[in-house]
């Protein structure tokens, strides 16, 4: 179990709170001193913050991390997103290299496989026009014309792109194309016969300790995870886009703070006070976006996670609402490193190491949303009257 730090006073520690009634405040949601897991997130910050910057260290506490986050639509979705959060404030980098493995866990769980599986866990499921990944069927996992199904092995052959610490990981799940048009999604043991991770491509300045390479699969074994198209269709998928965009957050959180801060080296003027409470509505409008979408999650009757087609038995169309929310929360991040690195000038990019990390990690983080895409999409799901 985690403990607090026995030479650091919980209270001086500062966690994200996404409780509805911190949510109209920015500096409980950044403090979280009121939060019921601030002693428990503030004691996984001590565990992890020695180990910033090293992947390979901060996999090996993934136990710690899981025990903290829990499982999305069990009661513990906020806890989940405060987790991720509240360790993008400290470090982006950290959160995005637990992120992938949280959702793996997740993914699993909703599929009704084996929750703790050994090893570190990924997901690559983009595609990208120059790396197309197939599957077949094995020869002896079937016979005939039965449909495909999850459970049965089959062999991955091809690329797949964006894959982040291929070779740091022990498994993923990968999506791949069953035939022309449709995909399903496959358990692959990365250090298998047939798997080679690229070692070369990543000349990234940010998130430089999570390299997103290419991978090439030679007739790699791999096992179906649910039924071909569940990946996407699960109301789960959606669950998953709301995640990294809590990641997102509490790497803005953690601009403010640093903003918050100087403010004490300094009287601050007007402008730097305008500053602030801008920053403040910004920080309290995503949190209240948070807290009401973690409760309807978790009100959702079992087994909505698993489901394909979210708009089933009086459900809600997640999409849309996992739309709006990274939406926001990524106009409302831009905005922040804007304003944050309009007010303080320079010094902390050209002085600050941390600092400096921060700003790179995050804007490329950023990157992976599709913004005006995204909007587009929502805007057709609106005007196909899917949004109610």
């Amino acid at each position: 179990m985690l403990s607090p730090a026995q030479d650091r006073p919980v209270a001086d520690r500062a966690t994200v709170c996404l409780c509805a009634r911190s949510a109209p405040f920015a500096r409980e949601t950044i403090t979280g001193t009121r939060c019921p897991n601030h002693a428990t997130l503030a004691a996984l910050i001590d565990t992890l913050e020695p180990h910033f910057g090293d992947a390979r260290a901060l996999l090996a506490l993934s136990a710690q991390v899981e025990e903290a986050a829990g499982l999305p639509g069990q009661g513990n979705t906020r806890t989940l997103w405060e987790t991720l959060a509240t360790i993008a404030m400290y470090d982006v980098g950290a959160s995005r290299i637990f992120e992938p493995h949280l959702d793996a866990r997740a993914i699993r769980a909703q599929a009704g496989l084996a929750v703790d599986a050994e090893g570190t866990w990924g997901v690559f499921a983009a595609e990208a026009p120059h790396a197309r990944l197939t599957a077949e069927r094995a020869p002896h996992s079937s016979s005939g014309e039965r449909a495909a199904g999850a459970g049965e092995e089959w062999k991955l052959t091809g690329a797949k792109a964006w894959c982040s610490l291929a070779s740091t990981l022990d498994h993923a799940l990968v999506s791949a194309f069953i035939n022309d048009t449709d995909r399903a999604l496959f358990a692959v043991d990365l250090k298998a016969p047939g798997v080679t991770a690229s070692q070369d491509g990543w000349e990234a300045h940010g998130m430089a300790e999570v390299p997103s390479v290419g991978v090439a699969f030679d007739r790699a074994s791999a096992t179906m995870v649910g039924e071909p198209g569940w990946y996407l269709n699960r109301p789960g998928f959606a669950w998953g886009g709301m995640q990294v965009a809590a990641a997102w957050f509490g790497g803005a959180l953690g601009l403010v703070r640093e903003f918050d801060t100087s403010l004490t080296r300094r009287e601050p003027d007007q402008i730097a006070l305008a500053t602030l409470g801008r920053l403040c509505r910004e920080v309290s409008a995503c949190a209240a976006q948070f807290a009401v979408l973690a409760d309807l999650i978790d009100a959702a009757e079992e087994g909505a996670a698993t489901r394909s087609g979210d708009s089933q038995e009086g459900q809600p169309e997640w999409w849309p609402a996992a739309l709006t929310l990274r939406g926001n929360v990524a106009a409302s991040a831009e905005s922040t490193l804007h304003t944050v690195l309009q007010g303080m000038g320079p010094a902390p990019l050209a002085l600050n190491a941390a600092f400096a990390k921060r700003v790179a990690d995050l804007t490329l983080y950023l990157r992976q949303h599709h913004f005006d895409r995204d909007d587009a999409s929502l805007g057709t799901l609106m005007r196909k009257g899917e949004e109610s």
